[in-house]
């Protein structure tokens, strides 16, 4: 509760000094879905997660990889109200993200991977879930190695 209330003084004063349409604010935004996400209110954080990608796409692109964590914590939310669908669409985007921005080695990829595989099991998608957890596994792999 502490967080969530400094987290929402946070947003009055970017929302009031830099506007609604900035990345700081919808920084703040995502965090705010977080919290909502961990305490199981998943219709609201679904709201917020939304609102930070809006904001952000509207200001970096829609490709930009700041939206990697909108989109795959939009697919934890959307996963967890049972549009495995939608969830499965916003986790690939995340993915398609990193991979447009980097290669196929960033480490954001092990949290997209984890929640695909999650996804996957829970729509009952074996092939597409095993190619995920073995894209994880190697993933992991290298950098247990370094």
């Amino acid at each position: 509760d502490k967080a969530f209330e400094i987290l929402n003084k946070c947003l009055k004063i970017f929302e009031d000094k830099v506007g609604r349409n900035h990345n700081l604010t919808a920084n703040v935004l995502l965090n705010i879905g977080y919290i909502y996400d961990k305490q199981r209110k998943y219709k609201e954080a679904e709201k917020y997660f939304k609102s930070s990608i809006d904001i952000k796409k509207t200001i970096l692109g829609n490709d930009n990889p700041e939206l990697v964590n909108c989109y795959n914590g939009l697919a934890s939310v959307c996963f967890h109200l049972g549009n495995l669908d939608h969830a499965i669409e916003k986790a690939k985007k995340a993915e398609s993200i990193i991979l447009k921005n980097f290669d196929d080695t960033h480490p954001a990829l092990l949290d997209v991977y984890q929640n695909l595989i999650i996804i996957l099991h829970r729509r009952g998608d074996q092939k597409e879930r095993d190619s995920y957890s073995e894209k994880y596994k190697n993933l992991a792999r290298r950098f247990k190695k370094n």
